[in-house]
């Protein structure tokens, strides 16, 4: 990690994608703390517009996802005269996609407190030009270049407004246009990963000691109250996590709910990266390979051609052991100057897995046929 006294950090469309376009919560969502902070957290409006529009396009495929499921269970949980029938069109009938993308992206800009670059006032169209025509960076020599106009402007702007304002920028972005830009700058250094520059704009705040202690202890299977506190967060969490069902069979089939029991977890990097940090709790993240059990739960049916209907042919519950690699946010609060001595001193008081999504294969499924002891 760079030393760098950088005094700004900036995004790339590529960071929100990544981090499944969830700007009140999960890493995004502790970008609020540079509202209040020396380090500016710029801009673009190139990346805010490229923001808006994915956050629409997101919000249309989540609300279409949803009114199929609600389609699916109508005639159990949408019957006639049911208050749910309400709920339906309130749910399906709200604000627009593009109003809430707009006040989504709106309201992360004020509790981030983001400096927004307006890309007209330091970008020259004889400049972009230039660069356009002679092949410089972010524009390649072969492929689609009016794909690169985007990236184009929004660096040209944040390298225009860091020379005029003396400014050193952490640009965190997966993107090959932009690496290939920023090696050519002295205002500009790019980097991949939101957490390890959150890290770094973290490191000096915090008692390093602290974290310090807490890895030694970790990686000395001391740590025994952390790993236990840490143990009841992940039990509480995958408690209710909802999975989606998959198996093989030769019959029709649909999953009717899982049931989770957490066994165990270990930490897969020694390495932990602190998020965010005030006076008294500290938000870190850890990398874990967590241990369940899952029973699943399915009925099968049988197609009959004749009467053209399925047939219900009973139901099964298969059992299958699962691991999953997670990225975990763990707040932890208490005397820091202790726990500088002591990581028993420290209490989770949070624990946020930032992966929600999980499909769960259950192998081959068929009817359980009962044994005939006549």
């Amino acid at each position: 990690m760079s030393d760098k006294p950088y005094t700004a950090i900036t995004l790339d469309t590529s960071i929100f994608d990544g981090n499944r376009l969830l700007l009140e919560k999960g890493l995004l969502g502790k970008l609020s703390q540079f509202k209040n902070s020396k380090v500016k957290f710029v801009l673009t409006d190139i990346v805010v517009h490229e923001l808006k529009k994915h956050l629409d396009e997101k919000i249309k495929a989540s609300k279409s996802s949803l009114e199929k499921s609600i389609e699916d269970a109508r005639e159990h949980l949408f019957f006639e005269g049911s208050e749910l029938n309400e709920a339906k069109e309130k749910i399906l009938e709200g604000k627009n996609t593009e109003d809430l993308a707009r006040s989504r992206v709106e309201k992360f800009i004020e509790s981030t407190g983001a400096q927004l670059l307006d890309s007209g006032s330091y970008v020259s169209i004889s400049e972009l030009r230039d660069k356009y025509f002679n092949n410089e960076a972010p524009f390649a020599a072969t492929g689609k270049k009016k794909h690169e106009f985007p990236d184009a402007i929004a660096l040209m702007a944040l390298e225009s407004w860091a020379d005029a304002n003396d400014e050193k920028i952490y640009a965190v972005a997966k993107d090959k246009d932009w690496e290939s830009y920023c090696e050519e700058l002295e205002c500009i250094d790019y980097f991949e990963d939101l957490s390890k520059a959150l890290d770094h704009f973290n490191r000096h705040n915090t008692p390093s000691d602290v974290i310090g202690r807490l890895e030694s202890a970790i990686s000395n299977n001391t740590a025994m109250k952390f790993i236990q506190e840490l143990g009841q967060g992940l039990e509480d969490y995958y408690s209710s996590l909802i999975i989606d069902q998959e198996c093989d069979s030769p019959l029709n089939w649909e999953p009717q709910g899982v049931n989770i029991s957490f066994t165990d977890f270990h930490f897969s990097e020694d390495e932990l990266q602190i998020i965010n940090s005030d006076h008294d709790s500290i938000i870190i993240e850890a990398y874990l390979n967590v241990d369940l059990d899952i029973e699943g739960e399915f009925s099968l049916y049988q197609y009959d051609s004749i009467d053209r209907e399925n047939i219900y042919m009973g139901s099964v519950s298969p059992n299958v052991s699962q691991n999953f690699e997670e990225k975990v946010l763990i707040t932890v609060s208490g005397d820091l100057e202790k726990a500088k001595a002591d990581p028993d001193e420290l209490e989770i008081v949070d624990v946020e897995v930032l992966r929600k999504n999980r499909t769960v294969h259950f192998g081959y499924l068929e009817p359980e046929i009962e044994p005939d002891y006549d």
